[in-house]
């Protein structure tokens, strides 16, 4: 989601834009429907699929690679691209290990590495004490972002509230807490996104009456599955996994849900990470201890009690999201002063 919304945003921006991508094995269809992308652009697949095919793969890039710019999350092909004296940006998520650690120290001696951006300060700061050398236009932190759908109207005004989540389940993300509020709070509804009854039943959680899960969604369709919440949580716990082998992610992430959340301008509940308050504060979201079930429930009666404070907070989370966290924001400041 990530790669294909930057793609869109340097597109609208008038750029030639083309993706390379990992040729995957599931069948999307039309991939540009899928993210609910209207800005297309140029997409060329390459076919990797393990080790023994890394030959043939950089083979493959190798007649791809010729570009005014190239920027990525994956190293191979932006080394491959440094052999061949493309000027290139590298973006981070992530530190990385093993073999991956190794080639940066090579890819960032580099004369044709221009940037390298990550998504956090503290990953910056983890950076920053590797002692690897800056690119020509330095290591700069540039956040995540979402699409704006429009403020969403109506929220606050029923009297029991519509409690949303969307995302994965992966370790960490705090699936087993949302299924416990929702059987402390049943007049409450629960719109859940990225999972289904069953997948709670795998879990060993309870369904409750006052749960609706979507299962996966399409991402274009997800904003509009959470309009008509009227809070939204983020309830991580302290170990954060991602997708793939990325190990505990919660020290330096950036979650693309709290931004679309905030496009939506609703009420935020979140785990009160130390990185996380890059994104939130207290003007902008109700920040709460990730492993303190009863705390949780007092930040939800609080919202419920006082609904000009729910309003006011999805009102000033938007206004900081219009302000710094568009995709068209962030692909301007990647390619800033290049």
């Amino acid at each position: 989601m990530h790669v294909m919304r930057m793609c869109e945003a340097l597109a609208g921006h008038g750029h030639d834009v083309t993706l390379l991508a990992k040729q995957g094995d599931a069948a999307v269809g039309d991939v540009f429907g899928h993210y609910g992308i209207r800005v297309r652009f140029g997409i060329e697949t390459v076919p990797f699929a393990n080790r023994s095919g890394l030959l043939g793969y950089l083979r493959r890039l190798d007649g791809l690679l010729d570009a005014d710019l190239i920027i990525g999350r994956y190293l191979y092909p932006l080394v491959l691209a440094q052999v061949r004296g493309r000027r290139t940006v590298y973006e981070s998520h992530v530190l990385p290990t093993g073999r991956q650690r190794l080639l940066e120290r090579w890819y960032f001696s580099r004369p044709g590495v221009l940037r390298h951006v990550v998504i956090t300060e503290a990953l910056k700061r983890r950076y920053d004490a590797t002692g690897l050398p800056e690119p020509v236009a330095g290591r700069v932190v540039i956040p995540d972002a979402a699409v704006d759908p429009g403020p969403s109207a109506g929220t606050g005004e029923q009297e029991n509230l519509v409690i949303g989540y969307a995302g994965g389940w992966y370790a960490g993300r705090g699936i087993e807490l949302i299924a416990d509020l929702a059987t402390r709070f049943p007049q409450h509804r629960f719109r859940i996104a990225g999972g289904d009854a069953a997948g709670l039943g795998r879990l060993g959680l309870q369904v409750t009456s006052n749960m609706s899960c979507a299962g996966y969604l399409p991402h274009g369709q997800v904003a509009e599955f959470l309009k008509p919440c009227d809070i939204l949580v983020a309830p991580y716990r302290c170990r954060v996994s991602a997708y793939g082998d990325a190990g505990d992610i919660s020290e330096f992430f950036s979650p693309m849900k709290l931004f679309e959340y905030m496009a939506l301008g609703k009420a935020i509940v979140c785990s009160d990470l130390p990185v996380l308050h890059e994104i939130l504060d207290e003007t902008t979201g109700v920040l709460v201890d990730a492993g303190d079930v009863e705390a949780w429930v007092r930040a939800l009666e609080r919202l419920d009690a006082d609904r000009d404070e729910l309003r006011r907070l999805g009102h000033a989370a938007r206004d900081r999201f219009v302000a710094r966290h568009t995709w068209e924001q962030r692909s301007r400041r990647l390619l800033a002063g290049l």
